[in-house]
């Protein structure tokens, strides 16, 4: 995610994460909600491209 954060200029979208992952969509999406309850990333609600690496 810092990868194509930093390439880009802002955060990933699900897609761009699965694709560069080699996973589905729906599988980086629970994967994502699992590092957010450890507090690895943060998200906003509702907000395309929001899941952040926390500093």
């Amino acid at each position: 995610m810092r990868k194509l954060t930093d390439e880009a200029g802002y955060p990933p979208s699900i897609r761009e994460i699965a694709e560069t992952v080699a996973l589905s969509a729906s599988t980086v999406v629970y994967h994502l909600q699992a590092l957010e309850r450890r507090g690895i990333v943060t998200h906003t609600p509702h907000r395309s491209r929001s899941y952040q690496l926390r500093r």
